[in-house]
């Protein structure tokens, strides 16, 4: 299993050991990554170099110890108090990083998924990064529901801007997948109908999704 949090010293201390198996510049480009100089997803290297590396454990686990502890600051920038959950499923592993947000006019806190980093797919060295982002909220719903809505839309979508500029992700064209709409029945006289679409970025090894909710609620006749 990769370990994320793998501390910087120990990444260090492995790269300095197989230091023989890169080229100079390679070996620069993975300690400048451990380092959080840069993400792992800026072109410093040429997508043949990094095919090259994608199937070399080591440069996984730098990837991804690159891409957590980015979001991991791009979150603490965003003033947030962060609540991280880890799972391990029988396909993958995944961290899920949670946000804490006060709606205006309320003394009570709400917690809203702002992104997971999902990784080790049966194996495959693939990571998986999905970051949700919040439409709106209309339809026959309190305003306490409208205003916790806007708090994790507002949230999401500042991480949102931070991720493509931090990540460059503007650079990778992305495709459009098919909307979803589900209906939840909450009560027997309220019913959600949720939209979803998804936004998907690919380059070698990582993969960005971009989750779009969007809420309406309905009164059952």
């Amino acid at each position: 299993m990769a370990n994320i949090l793998e501390r910087k010293e120990e990444l260090k201390q492995i790269l300095l050991a197989n230091k023989n198996n890169f080229t100079t510049e390679l070996f620069d480009y993975l300690n400048s990554l451990i380092e959080l100089e840069f993400a792992v997803t800026k072109d410093y290297i040429s997508i043949k170099e990094r095919e090259s590396l994608i199937e070399n454990d080591l440069y996984y686990q730098i990837a991804l110890y690159n891409i957590y502890h980015i979001i991991d600051r791009l979150l603490t920038n965003l003033n947030t108090t962060k609540f991280i959950s880890f799972d391990e499923f029988s396909n993958n592993d995944s961290y899920e990083m949670q946000g804490l947000v006060k709606p205006p006019c309320s003394d009570e806190y709400i917690l809203c998924r702002l992104i997971r980093i999902l990784y080790n797919f049966n194996e495959y060295k693939n990571i998986s990064i999905i970051n949700d982002i919040y439409l709106s909220c209309d339809g026959n719903v309190s305003q306490k529901i409208k205003d916790e809505f806007l708090e994790k839309s507002a949230m999401s979508h500042k991480l949102h801007t931070l991720l493509l500029q931090e990540l460059s992700l503007e650079k990778i064209p992305f495709e459009s997948m098919s909307p979803v709409t589900n209906t939840k029945e909450i009560n027997r006289n309220l019913r959600i109908i949720r939209k979803e679409q998804k936004l998907v970025r690919t380059m070698p090894g990582i993969t960005f999704t971009h989750q779009l909710h969007q809420d309406y609620y309905l009164k059952n006749k």
